[in-house]
């Protein structure tokens, strides 16, 4: 018996070693190509987390919340002998943003366009958080008239298109019925043809019959076949086959006339389906231009946030007050109740610093409107007073105008003054 044959532990241990070295390089170069153009981080992503207002000083506090998605090297895989690092999953990390800026009148005409990156990118919603009218600026008020017509525009449309591939899918169903129709009209028209050839074969036979005449000799010489093709049998029977012609085209024409009024019917039809989306696109075109007109409308009238004291005869609600540009004024001023119209005029070289030592904000700092103002039983407190300024050069100016208003609004008799001003 031979030696038995076998492997030494050393060779199986080399090609043991070498197969781990080649699967450990093989996962190796998974690992390093799956981190092939794989970000470190991603940009982050920025959503406004709360706006704190005060109406007094008009400071607000706006808070953003960034997160940010990253990775983090969980260790280095060898290769070639270079290190690659093997990133983790995405994890999260998330830091808040804290801005603070004074939304004046002035400011807010201007949020879309700040010179920060992240408060002009939520400048709608800011002032969304805002939540009031007062403070809505020119450009908010036309992006949403802008936004609402737009709507309205494409929601127009979507019905005109959708009447449009309705008439379509309608038009081309008929229009598949015509065509089913002419392939029969054409088809009987082919069987007519046929029949009136036959029938023409049969009156031209029919008539060469008839005028000829009996002989005895081709009779006898045809042994009697010539007697039967002009014979009355044979002529009634011609006349029936022409008969029997006649019939069938008269079957056919009727069958096609029958064709003829559906496919006037389906031509009417869509004729009617055609011109009702004419009208159609007429009454849209016209709705679209009365939408225009309404939004252009609407567009100019819109106004700025007053920004300035002015020279005219309007009243300002003193909650307004914070949001103006604070300049220094020379002139005179009505305070007016809005609940009792009682008023108060007075002058001063500053008067919207005079206007500050009256109220803080919208709540009196002095007895002159303080009754009136917790006695008040308006829900909304800050609506209860507003004020208008008369701008003026010369103290001789200020007197005579104050004098002026304060018998011009009763503020003496009826108001909260107590002298008739300068004299």
């Amino acid at each position: 018996m031979g030696r038995r044959s076998f492997i030494p532990i050393t060779a199986i241990n080399r090609m043991i070693s070498r197969s781990n070295r080649i699967a450990r390089e093989k996962s190796n170069i998974e690992l390093i190509n799956a981190q092939y153009n794989k970000q470190k981080e991603l940009p982050p992503e920025y959503k406004l987390k709360s706006v704190s207002f005060n109406p007094d000083t008009r400071i607000t506090k706006i808070i953003f919340l960034q997160t940010q998605k990253y990775r983090t090297i969980l260790r280095y895989v060898t290769q070639n002998y270079q290190k690659y690092p093997i990133y983790s999953n995405f994890k999260i990390k998330t830091k808040e943003i804290t801005k603070t800026i004074k939304l004046t009148n002035t400011e807010l005409e201007n949020l879309n366009q700040n010179e920060d990156d992240l408060v002009k990118c939520f400048a709608r919603d800011i002032i969304i958080a805002l939540n009031s009218e007062e403070l809505q600026p020119s450009w908010f008020i036309e992006y949403f008239i802008t936004t609402e017509y737009m709507e309205k525009v494409d929601l127009i449309n979507q019905k005109l298109e959708n009447v449009r591939n309705e008439n379509f899918n309608k038009t081309n169903d008929l229009n598949r019925q015509l065509r089913v129709l002419n392939d029969k009209e054409v088809e009987k028209n082919n069987k007519k043809i046929i029949q009136l050839g036959v029938k023409l074969k049969l009156e031209k036979l029919l008539t060469k019959i008839e005028h000829r005449k009996k002989s005895i000799f081709f009779s006898i010489i045809t042994f009697g076949i010539y007697t039967y093709c002009i014979s009355e049998k044979r002529k009634t029977k011609i006349k029936t086959q022409i008969e029997t012609a006649n019939t069938i085209v008269r079957e056919i024409e009727n069958e096609i006339n029958s064709y003829n009024n559906e496919k006037s019917i389906l031509k009417k039809k869509i004729k009617e389906i055609s011109k009702a989306t004419k009208d159609l696109e007429l009454r849209t075109d016209e709705t679209l231009k009365e939408e225009n007109r309404i939004f252009t409308e609407k567009c100019n009238q819109i106004e700025p946030l007053q920004t300035a004291v002015t020279n005219d005869d309007k009243f300002i609600p003193l909650k307004n007050l914070s949001g103006l540009t604070q300049e220094k004024l020379i002139g005179c001023y009505i305070i007016r109740n809005t609940e009792n119209n009682k008023c108060y005029v007075g002058q001063s070289k500053d008067v919207l610093k005079r206007m500050k030592q009256h109220f803080k904000g919208t709540t009196p700092n002095n007895v002159i409107f303080a009754e009136d103002y917790f006695c008040s039983t308006l829900e909304n407190k800050e609506d209860l007073f507003e004020f208008k300024i008369i701008k003026c050069t010369t103290k001789d100016e200020l007197d005579s105008t104050e004098r002026a208003l304060i018998e011009q609004y009763g503020a003496l008799n009826t108001g909260y003054n107590r002298t008739s001003g300068n004299t």
